[in-house]
């Protein structure tokens, strides 16, 4: 009977620690996917800044040439 006690005792610390691993196991999992999203989210954000970055830079170049259009038509007439 002192024999069973033990393994019973010892079969209780075995499942904490089961339980404690799984434990840790799936909050290593929720942190891990929680810094991929961050990161995700990062690297959408910049997409967009560098989206409208590109989309101010192609209105600057258009009335650049716009303006460049109007000299050579002007410069044409004199």
């Amino acid at each position: 009977s002192k024999v069973k006690h033990i393994e019973n005792k010892l079969s209780k610390k075995m499942n904490q620690l089961e339980k404690h691993i799984w434990g840790e196991l799936e909050k290593m999992q929720s942190e891990y996917q929680s810094g991929f999203q961050s990161i995700h989210d990062s690297l959408s954000s910049l997409q967009q800044i560098q989206k409208t970055k590109m989309d101010l830079e192609k209105y600057k170049v258009q009335k650049d040439l716009k303006k460049l259009q109007r000299k050579i038509v002007e410069l044409q007439e004199v």
